[in-house]
């Protein structure tokens, strides 16, 4: 085996997936990259998007949306994200993905670091999202206003791996209720980055 073989994989990589998932990861991982660039490009003037999701289109935190929202893109891009079935045993019905980070590892890895240090401090790190059961029913893409998306979920999985987000509530109608009512919490809430972020699919 030589090198390039032992070289891991950047980005999003699909382990014992089936073909139709494979082929989904391989068409999403470009275009959760280019959402996150387009979301940043979009948003220098504020945004009502960040409103509707986050509460906020203030300048301050329009700036610190747009270097998270770069970093995100960078480490997804650069580093190794494994994306697999869960254990047959252990499928949650209930979920569409899951992840697992051990506590010393829950970091948000685009926050108070120069340039290089994120990269850095995100290598190694064993990413991966276990897909579960409802991801099967899932569409590809939001419809409508309603239906979470296999899009939305990745990119809400990405969150908690990348920005250390929280599950603080589920779906879009409370997402937009939280944003309203508690903008903190939706900033760290990842369904709110999920339907942020796919606005600029």
């Amino acid at each position: 085996m030589d090198k390039k073989e032992k070289k891991k994989k950047m980005g999003l990589t699909a382990t014992g997936l089936g073909p139709a998932d494979q082929a989904i990861v391989r068409i999403m991982a470009p275009e959760i990259i280019r959402a996150l660039r387009s979301a940043s490009e979009k948003i220098r003037e504020g945004d009502e998007y960040s409103k509707r999701w986050f509460g906020d289109s203030s300048a301050l935190w329009i700036n610190c949306l747009r270097i998270k929202l770069n970093r995100m893109a960078s480490v997804i891009n650069l580093q190794s994200i494994d994306i697999h079935g869960s254990p047959l045993n252990e499928r949650n019905d209930d979920w569409f993905a899951s992840v697992y980070r051990r506590a010393d590892r829950r970091r948000d890895y685009t926050e108070n670091m120069g340039q290089r240090g994120f990269i850095t401090l995100s290598q190694g790190q064993d990413f991966n999202i276990s897909l579960e059961l409802k991801w099967n029913n899932a569409p590809n893409y939001r419809v409508g206003s309603i239906l979470d998306s296999k899009f939305q979920t990745l990119v809400h999985e990405l969150s908690h791996l990348i920005l250390n987000t929280r599950d603080e509530v589920y779906g879009s109608i409370r997402c937009r209720g939280l944003a309203l009512t508690n903008s903190r919490l939706a900033k760290i809430t990842a369904d709110n980055w999920g339907y942020f972020v796919e606005e600029y699919r």
